[in-house]
């Protein structure tokens, strides 16, 4: 995530190919409570099934 903290870890890189927090939070919640069976996420992904659940 573009964090100072990542930044700090690569010093002189650009980052800013990484998910804002803003952005990336929401799935990471999801993750963390939701009932989804042991595997790999990305929470890019869902974020965006939090969104769209949240929209309708």
């Amino acid at each position: 995530m573009q964090t100072q903290m990542h930044q700090e870890a690569f010093p002189g890189e650009d980052i800013s190919n990484r998910g804002l927090p803003e952005d990336r939070v929401p799935g990471l919640i999801e993750l963390l409570t939701g009932n989804r069976p042991s595997g790999r996420y990305q929470t890019r992904q869902l974020t965006e099934t939090v969104t769209d659940t949240q929209e309708h």
